[in-house]
């Protein structure tokens, strides 16, 4: 039988209005339904069955109206706009639009107008249509925008290229854990790189078969080209170890309330841990490039976005229904927040809420947890009760979506935690595994309200909130403690699980050094304030125990930073010298500045580890000091910077009166490297004037902090 779900919906109507330019796509006629609207025609997109329609028109541009209504049959796609600015003449614009924008609006489908700006000469552009089109178009529309820019008088040079990716699974191979790799693409190859949507594949273009772009642009053309080279690299490595896993179970309710309000979540998960993840109406998948990001990935999914979905049963006795106006009415109340409503076909005195409960992750940006929301989940249904008939409610059912691994977390060993609360109120409280099912089940079952919503508080209480962080491997050992002493007694003061794992072979690339989260703080839910307070602790003493550690310092420009990670696997090795020599390499996570010492930490062999990282990793560096200052021109880079890097494996940086070469000892390209660059420089009337090889790094021994 096929599930009905009625939800919420907002999208926006686009009025016709007296643009300077437009591509004339997607105009009709308004719809009956709109009513107070001004206009002929509009761009629109509202369900057939969509009723008491609201529009509200109280934002700057008063030919955009917002409406909201109830909507059957899954997820609807809102109509929305981007908007950019753009200071040309008008003449100008106008040949923009018939050479260029006409073309964008035909290819993906969407709409673009343009209206002019109070000041002169400017005006501002609007990209509309469906979600899913115009987050694909805009990589394109704002590349176009700068193009256009720039081919006005006085605009700056715009060197653009493309490559296709194979599919939206391989975006995150390209962003990075925590967009590393787009901030070292930025820096060090001045080069901005417009992505195609995490989110895409959650809008209706479903089964549209166009591969994702990906659009490059910058000032100097041959930075482009080699960051183009430099992603397709990376893609190509990791694409070789790729890990899928698929839920297959999981409720077509809560599929479409991820997909209409996790999106946000979604994006930071698929970042931080550099792994796909798709929502479909049937299913979830992910992608990862090994196997335990995937496993990571999946588990944090189920914690932060499955567990925090509920689904509430309504069973009325059998001489009560369950109206379709009812129902509408229910998900229509702007004050029961994000809500979902599912029946059954044959079982008209039986309804499904889906609501998100609680926030239970810890916000460490803001040093804050999650607001608590079952008070107000209990609210809202309590409000929908009274609305039933007296006396009709006869079972209300709970069904709360669990990760396998904290079934003894939440029941307690021997039942323990879920026999208490039976014991204090009347209820049933099961936990359910099928075979075909990825997660385990909790159900909560009770006769009336009170009794309900006592055992869902007492219940929350007992989900896991947990946070994950970086803690150097070098220093878990003393965190730990002798026989874990002080662990234990972090533990026991917060009641809190600390768990500890190592990340030194975990997946890195050509582009950025990444440190993954290795430390797991969990508790019950009714104790996540103190997650914050235990992490500041372990943190505290990881940085006691590392201000006593010897240190050593080495001498690290921006050329061996590049060097390193371009031609010496360096971001790996980091982790197999810190796993050998026991120490703590603090490599910077993107591009340091030339003054820059690298710091590493450590008790026994911090100057054997020193030593190994320079051996393995480091190029040699010729200095020259110049007669005066060198400009960084495009043909600076375009003559010399990059065909040294790609052809001869050399690293060429600069910095006010200094060329720095970085290359491998024995680099047969370098006499002639040496030449070439001594003929450019002359052809700026430059000269060199000093000479300098450095092969020793180390710049001192230092002594420990305390």
């Amino acid at each position: 039988m096929n599930v009905r779900i009625f939800s919420q919906f907002e999208t926006s109507i686009f009025c016709d209005a007296a643009f300077v330019c437009r591509t004339g796509r997607l105009w009709r006629g308004l719809d009956k339904r709109f009513k107070g609207i001004d206009a002929e025609q509009a761009i629109y997109s509202i369900p057939s069955d969509a009723g008491d329609i609201e529009l509200v028109n109280g934002g700057p541009l008063k030919w955009i109206y917002t409406a909201t209504g109830v909507a059957e049959g899954g997820y609807v796609e809102p109509a929305i706009w981007i908007t950019s600015e753009l200071n040309v003449k008008e003449n100008s614009l106008v040949k923009f639009f018939r050479t260029s924008l006409d073309e964008l609006a035909e290819e993906f489908d969407v709409e673009i107008v343009a209206d002019r700006k109070n000041e002169a000469d400017g005006y501002n552009l609007y990209l509309i249509g469906l979600e899913s089109q115009v987050l694909t178009a805009e990589a394109h529309f704002r590349t176009l925008l700068e193009l256009c820019q720039a081919s006005t008088d006085g605009g700056p040079k715009v060197f653009v290229d493309y490559f296709d990716l194979d599919g939206y699974s391989f975006i995150p191979l390209v962003v990075g854990v925590d967009m590393a790799n787009m901030r070292h693409l930025s820096r060090t190859y001045r080069t901005q790189v417009r992505l195609p949507p995490l989110i895409s594949h959650f809008s209706s273009s479903e089964g549209d078969e166009r591969r994702p772009q990906i659009l490059l642009s910058s000032d100097v053309h041959s930075l482009v080209l080699a960051a183009k080279k430099a992603i397709l690299a990376t893609v190509e490595t990791s694409r070789s170890s790729i890990y899928y896993h698929r839920l297959e179970n999981v409720s077509p309710g809560k599929l479409l309330f991820i997909r209409k309000y996790y999106t946000s979540e979604l994006k930071r998960l698929i970042i931080k841990y550099q792994s796909f993840i798709r929502v479909t109406d049937s299913y979830v998948e992910f992608q990862a490039p090994c196997s335990t990001l995937l496993n990571s990935v999946i588990k944090v999914f189920t914690i932060n976005i499955l567990h925090q979905i509920v689904e509430i049963q309504v069973t009325l006795h059998d001489d009560h229904s369950c109206t379709d106006d009812m129902i509408r009415a229910i998900v229509s109340d702007r004050e029961c927040g994000p809500i979902l409503a599912m029946k059954l076909p044959g079982t008209e005195s039986q309804f499904v809420l889906v609501k998100n409960h609680s926030l239970l992750q810890v916000d460490t940006a803001t040093c804050k947890t999650g607001r608590p929301k079952s008070n107000e989940v209990m609210f809202h249904l309590s409000l929908i009760l009274r609305a039933l008939p007296q006396r009709s409610l006869r079972q209300l059912r709970a069904i709360f979506e669990l990760h396998t691994d904290y079934e003894e977390f939440i029941s307690g060993k021997k039942n323990g935690k879920v026999t208490r609360i039976m014991e204090t109120i009347p209820c049933l409280i099961k936990l359910e595994k099928f075979p075909e099912d990825d997660n385990l089940f909790l159900i909560l079952t009770a006769d009336n309200f009170n009794d309900f919503s006592s055992t869902f508080f007492m219940v929350l209480n007992e989900l896991p909130a947990e946070e994950s962080f970086f803690i150097p491997e070098l220093y878990h050992r003393p965190v730990i403690g002798a026989g874990g002493s002080v662990i234990q007694a972090t533990m026991k003061k917060y009641n809190v699980f600390v768990r500890f794992s190592n990340s030194f072979f975990l997946p890195q690339n050509d582009l950025s050094h990444i440190r993954y989260d290795n430390v797991i703080i969990r508790c019950p839910y009714k104790n996540v304030s103190t997650i914050l307070e235990a992490k500041t602790e372990l943190n505290s003493l990881a940085r006691g125990y590392g201000n006593t550690q010897t240190r050593i310092l080495l001498r690290f420009s921006p050329g061996q930073y590049r060097y390193m990670l371009s031609f010496k696997r360096g971001a790996q090795m980091i982790g197999e010298i810190e796993k050998n020599y026991s120490v703590y390499i603090m490599f910077p996570f993107e591009e340091p500045p030339n003054d820059y010492h690298l710091e590493i930490r450590g008790s026994d062999n911090p100057a054997e580890a020193a030593r190994e990282l320079i051996k393995t990793c480091f190029g040699i560096e010729r200095e020259l000091k110049l007669n005066k200052p060198i400009k960084p021109t495009d043909d600076l880079y375009n003559s010399i910077v990059v065909p040294f890097k790609h052809v001869m494996q050399i690293e060429v940086t600069f910095s006010k009166s200094t060329v720095r070469l970085t290359y491998e000892q024995g680099n047969s390209s370098l006499p002639k490297a040496i030449e070439i660059l001594t003929d450019y420089l002359k052809s700026l009337n430059l000269r060199i004037v000093s000479k300098e090889v450095i092969v020793d790094f180390i710049v001192a021994n230092g002594k420990p902090l305390m």
